[in-house]
Order: structure tokens, then C-alpha cells, then sequence
């Protein structure tokens, strides 16, 4: 099993999925350990009109555990037979280890107003750019991904 997490330079979960700056990419055993992590560039970009879900799917990718992400990227994961996990952030390995645990769970949306653990986002975290965007939280005026 193979598990994806985008990440930014500064080894954090990207908040924006489409912003990501290259792929923490886990190898898991059949003990549900970590036994590798190698590091997955995107050559044409992040978002959802890159191919980078095609791409970490060949590479063997079931699973990505992402922050915030549109409805066209969540799309291209899910036809490319990649399970998304969505409201992550904290310290990557940390997040896959409780993923395989069994603590994680899909958030449904790019935004979260109340989150108790430090492993899902906390609240409404996301920076805003210059131009109108949404994250799919219901917050007039802005949005995440591309949909």
C-alpha cells in the first residue's frame, strides 16, 4: 500500500492541495508500518488540470490525505482509483501513522469550523488569495479547487 500526502517546501501539509510543492509518498507493509517515504514532484503543477493523480496512481498511490481540495481534483482521484481523506494537516508521518490506525476520516469539505484533533484542520485555516475563491465551507466570496 502506498499512501500520498501534499506537502509544502517546509515539509508541512499544503492547505491548498493545488499549491502543493511535491508529494510525501509512504510506503506501508503488510503490518500497516511505514517502511519508506520518497518524495514525488509534480512537473506540471498540483491542481486539477495537472496529471498528477494519474501519475501517483502508477505509481501505486491508494490513498491521499490532503487538507483542502476541489470537487474536479477530488474527481480526478477518484476515477484514477485513489481514495481521498480530506481536513488533514500536522506533521506528515504523524498523519499517515494515524490514518492506519484507524483515526482519520474524510471531512467532506475544504473547511472546518470545529475540529478536535491537532491531525484534522483546525479552524477555518486556509490563507486567501487577491482574487474571489471558495473552499466549499459556505463563506461568501471564496473557494478552494477547481470544480
Amino acid at each position: 500500500m502506498k499512501i500520498a500526502v501534499p506537502l509544502t517546501n517546509n515539509n508541512q501539509i499544503s492547505g491548498h492541495f493545488g499549491q502543493s510543492d511535491y508529494f510525501g509518498v509512504y510506503t506501508i507493509s503488510e503490518n500497516s508500518e511505514i517502511t519508506g517515504m520518497q518524495t514525488v514532484e509534480p512537473n506540471e503543477g498540483a491542481g486539477c488540470k495537472s496529471n498528477i493523480a494519474g501519475k501517483l496512481a502508477t505509481d501505486g498511490v491508494t490513498v491521499l490525505l490532503a487538507a483542502g481540495m476541489g470537487g474536479g481534483a477530488l474527481s480526478k482521484f477518484t476515477r484514477n482509483g485513489i481514495s481521498v481523506i480530506r481536513g488533514c494537516a500536522g506533521d506528515p508521518a504523524e498523519l499517515v501513522k494515524e490514518y492506519l490506525s484507524g483515526n482519520v476520516e474524510d471531512k467532506g469539505s475544504s473547511c472546518h469550523k470545529h475540529m478536535t484533533s491537532s491531525i484534522l484542520m483546525p479552524q477555518h485555516q486556509h490563507h486567501h488569495h487577491e482574487k474571489a475563491h471558495s473552499c466549499g465551507c459556505g463563506t461568501e466570496g471564496h473557494s478552494c479547487g477547481c470544480n
